[in-house]
């Protein structure tokens, strides 16, 4: 792949690339919709992943080239100028005007992108579309990001330009990420804590293919409904910043101030935070007997509490704990669709695979994706070529 992107670069650009960036996608394995109230989460960079090559522009237009689509897209980035939100010329913009907003002098850039790494699937492939253009501009402007500006240069160009109101949790997990470790990503000061990938399984993830119309706007709205509990909270107890300080005896002072609806989407996020740091110490001790239990409760909660699941999602996830192989299974990312991911056993992946394909095929007639992931991957590498 590499020596395919440099060639297409030469011709495309007639100059050398400068620089090679891999920048992995993520997935979280528990803790999902937490780090908007500053809590931990326990996500891992995996294999699949964008790879860019790129060189300085010499002037103020930054033009990109995905060999996967085959389309071109070039922006000015000398200027106040408006893309169409969630557009390649949003983000193309948004994170080199983010990088400026943050200080820095930088012109244009021409890159080439391509990878393995699915759109749209929830497994942050523009997350790691940002990041690994912003280590690309570091590296050719000689900017010498540290990691944790790179996560936050990429949420704001997300959030500022692309439309996204997403936490940071996604650019932490990229930016973080080490080969066989999951990463503990604390998101009030976005510390971090490693912990190995226990021997013997394997992360498989699997596609429902659908496209998460909802999930914007349904994420929008959790946000609401939980700044609506927390404000009832901050009443009685003005000390507490977000729901991450929050506990069950908090919680039940304002149950009758508050709807159902409301109280669930607290409880949800109050044990959901608990079960990430349960989570951590089992696979950090490799005593991953109860993880299956876990998992399969922060999936219920999702489901029924934070009402962020679908059909599809349900039922891999169901159907998933009947497979001999498997360990632990949940949804994973923003929900309305996307992924779900488990853990399997080594040995048993193709296994899987092919039951759970079957298996949706039946109850939806339709196909979904299966990913092998297998171990935790180095999130984001730049080599000077």
């Amino acid at each position: 792949m590499y020596s395919k992107l440099v060639k297409e670069f030469e011709a495309r650009f007639h100059q050398k690339p400068q620089f090679f960036v891999s920048s992995s996608g993520r997935v979280n394995l528990i803790g999902e919709h937490i780090d908007y109230h500053e809590g931990v989460v326990l996500p891992c960079a995996i294999s699949l992943k964008n790879i860019l090559v790129g060189a300085s522009s010499g002037s103020y237009e930054a033009t990109g080239y995905s060999i996967s689509s085959g389309n071109e897209f070039r922006v000015n980035i000398d200027g106040s100028n408006i893309y169409e939100k969630g557009s390649s010329g949003a983000y193309l913009y948004g994170v080199c005007r983010s990088v400026i907003d943050s200080g820095h002098f930088i012109k244009g850039i021409n890159f080439v992108i391509d990878g393995d790494l699915p759109v749209g699937s929830g497994l942050s492939s523009s997350a790691s579309f940002c990041c690994g253009l912003i280590e690309l501009i570091s590296q050719v402007y000689r900017l010498n990001l540290e990691r944790r500006e790179i996560a936050r240069i990429a949420r704001m160009a997300e959030n500022n330009y692309a439309g996204v109101p997403c936490g940071i949790m996604d650019q932490m997990a990229i930016v973080s990420g080490k080969e066989n470790r999951l990463v503990r990503i604390d998101c009030r000061d976005l510390s971090v804590d490693y912990c190995s990938m226990p021997s013997g399984i394997s992360i498989v993830v699997v596609n429902t293919m659908i496209k998460r119309q909802l999930a914007k706007s349904e994420y929008e709205k959790r946000q609401t409904e939980c700044r609506e509990l927390l404000n009832e909270i901050k009443k009685i107890f003005p000390e507490v910043r977000s729901l991450r300080d929050v506990n069950e005896d908090m919680l039940g002072r304002v149950r009758k101030n508050v709807s159902d609806v409301i109280f669930r989407r607290g409880k949800y996020v109050i044990e959901e935070i608990k079960r990430v740091d349960m989570v951590f110490d089992m696979m950090n001790s490799e005593n991953l007997g109860e993880v299956g239990r876990l998992f399969y409760e922060g999936h219920k909660g999702l489901r029924d509490e934070y009402e962020v699941s679908c059909d599809e999602l349900n039922l891999i996830v169901d159907e998933a704990y009947k497979f001999s192989g498997t360990l632990a299974a949940r949804m994973t990312g923003a929900g309305f669709g996307g992924c779900a991911v488990t853990l399997i056993k080594d040995g048993f992946e193709n296994g899987f695979s092919a039951f759970i394909r079957e298996k949706y095929r039946l109850a939806f007639g339709k196909e979904c994706e299966v990913y092998i992931a297998g171990k935790p991957s180095d999130g984001l590498v730049s080599v000077k070529l």
